[in-house]
């Protein structure tokens, strides 16, 4: 009998399928910028500076309290991953760089900011977490380098 209460438990237990209400989120940016800089000897990209313009740089994450009802998609309908950035004020898909911040290191803009954003050259960039976001904090008047091929 008490062999058949333990098995009957496994299988309970072992039938149970865990439900993940959201994604893991990607590896932070240390770890990514590791992985990036390997295949980047591969292939580098070269960009034009089209512009120089300075912008308010601010941090998000894909908390529920930061965004809408789906925090891993962005506006543009891709997913949240190291070097996306938000604006109101840069069209989608406008790559930029901020030297005196990440040094070579781009920023697609892919997903938008809260409207009362627009028009105040807010450049927010997603992190993957929200304790990252916080302590990158605000960082005002940094140049940032409008990107073309």
């Amino acid at each position: 009998m008490f062999t058949s209460l333990i098995s009957l438990a496994m299988s309970a237990v072992l039938s149970i399928n865990p439900v993940l209400a959201y994604p893991t989120p990607a590896p932070s940016p240390a770890f990514a910028n590791k992985a990036a800089s390997a295949s980047e000897s591969e292939h580098v990209q070269r960009y034009v500076v089209e512009k120089r313009v300075s912008m308010t740089l601010t941090a998000y994450s894909s908390s529920i309290d930061e965004t809408d009802d789906t925090p891993f998609i962005t506006a543009w309908g891709t997913r949240t991953r190291n070097g996306v950035a938000a604006s109101n004020d840069l069209p989608f898909g406008t790559r930029t760089r901020i030297p005196g911040v990440f040094g070579e290191k781009v920023f697609a803009v892919e997903d938008r900011m809260n409207k009362r954003y627009t028009g105040r050259n807010y450049l927010d960039l997603w992190m993957p977490s929200k304790g990252e976001a916080l302590r990158f904090g605000l960082v005002r008047n940094t140049t940032v380098e409008i990107l073309g091929e």
